[in-house]
């Protein structure tokens, strides 16, 4: 009896390859959640010991000079990180080492040039502000160079689609953090200077070891890309990447900076002390949100696209209810575990900033939704209307009632977020545009 013979090329049944592909999706999405966890938790247990083992003053100015950071951070993503996701994985996909050198040279230019300015600012505090505010800028002058070292390795990894080095990098940097801060603390030695040169050291540390993987590799003379060439690209794509970017800034970090003025460092301790509580579940949705655009781009052709849309919705905003309740009711006891009996003073403000996350549970999918359906410019315009929001009533709400009006602007900078974008999915219809 004759043997079939089996074609080679037939041999490896379609399935096969199509589990393959959702196989290598799969960790690349692991992977990328794990990054984001172990940094989010890194920044969260860091931000704990410090409000827990600092003066409130001097938790007041870390908090104070990090929103300065975070403003920072949206201005190098918006013109480096950003638009290296975009150029890298498109125009430049070929020939990705000697882009991801360019873009390198771009971030030393940007971050020693920030150093520079963040070096001014501690000079100038000393005769404008506290001198707890000096040392924490003149600690962010040599950290910052070095964390945003990191942030365009991390991004590369994206670039490159391997999030794998991300989550190494990150547990490079939380077993660098974590340690170095009990260890200051028990030399006697954490200060707002030297915590920010171990976030510094821990970023440099980290950030090493991913471009070693990553390994750029330099532009000979007269090659491809140029500088003139990235430098053009970067700036085209970044004017509106960094408006977008100050305005998502702007509502949840211009109390920070305005705090201190009217209520002093203490207040503006006592709000991010808070606001350490919400951390988990607003870092959890954005998690969630960044994968949900690629799943939700899938399903926009979908007949009942906006019910499934309604239906996250309303999961996000139970998932977050649930959460507010029981911040609520057992804040007391969380807190004076966490922060060693401090920051007990304002009762009522956990009840409100927790509202936060409700309010603001519906951005999550409806944000994936408006990006996944191409239209970044709604979302642009929904941080406008709730920046517009904060710089007008929620600062006039904490001018008059202090930080419970701080809490109270969050909130309805986050109502406004919500009801713009849903007035933009479910009235303007942009879905079927």
């Amino acid at each position: 009896m004759e043997v079939p013979r089996v074609n080679p090329a037939s041999d490896s049944p379609r399935p096969t390859r199509r589990r393959s592909r959702l196989l290598s999706w799969g960790e690349r999405g692991i992977s990328a959640v794990l990054d984001q966890g172990l940094f989010a938790t890194s920044n969260f247990a860091v931000s704990i010991l410090l409000a827990r083992w600092l003066s409130p003053s001097d938790y007041g100015a870390f908090t104070l000079v990090y929103s300065v950071f975070a403003l920072v951070s949206t201005l190098h993503s918006g013109l480096i990180a950003e638009p290296m996701l975009v150029f890298g994985s498109g125009r430049h996909a070929r020939h990705q080492r000697k882009y991801l050198h360019v873009v390198l040279r771009f971030h030393w230019m940007f971050a020693l040039g920030l150093s520079a300015i963040l070096a001014l600012a501690a000079v100038a505090s000393l005769g404008l502000a506290s001198s707890s505010v000096a040392a924490a800028f003149f600690g962010l002058a040599v950290a910052a160079p070095f964390m945003l070292y990191r942030y365009t390795g991390r991004s590369a990894t994206y670039m490159i689609l391997n999030p794998r080095l991300a989550a190494i990098a990150a547990t490079i940097y939380m077993g660098t953090m974590l340690p170095g801060v009990f260890a200051l603390y028990r030399i006697g030695y954490l200060s707002l200077t030297t915590a920010l040169f171990l976030m510094g050291l821990a970023s440099l540390g980290s950030g090493l070891w991913l471009f070693r993987r990553l390994k750029p590799e330099r532009v000979p003379q007269g090659g491809t890309p140029s500088n003139q060439e990235v430098l053009h690209q970067h700036l085209g794509y970044g004017r509106w990447a960094v408006t977008t970017g100050i305005l998502s800034w702007l509502p949840g970090q211009a109390y920070y900076l305005a705090l201190p003025v009217w209520a002093g460092l203490e207040a503006t301790a006592q709000l991010r002390a808070v606001l350490n509580l919400i951390m988990p579940v607003s870092h959890g949705f954005a998690a969630i949100g960044v994968l949900l655009v690629s799943a939700l781009v899938r399903f926009r052709d979908h007949p009942r696209f906006r019910h499934l849309v309604l239906g996250g919705m309303v999961f996000f905003t139970a998932l977050a209810s649930v959460y507010w309740l029981l911040l609520g009711l057992y804040h007391q006891p969380i807190m004076l575990w966490l922060y060693d009996g401090q920051y007990l003073a304002y009762d009522r403000v956990p009840w409100i900033l927790g509202l936060v996350p409700v309010v603001y549970g519906s951005v999550t999918v409806l944000g994936a939704a408006l990006r996944g359906l191409e239209r970044p410019d709604t979302v642009f315009w929904a941080y406008a209307a709730a920046s517009l929001v904060t710089v007008t009533l929620g600062i006039g709400l904490m001018i008059r009632y202090g930080l419970e009006g701080a809490a109270w602007g969050m909130v309805a900078a986050s109502a406004t977020t919500t009801l713009t974008m849903s007035w933009f999915f479910f009235v303007k219809r942009v879905a079927q545009s």
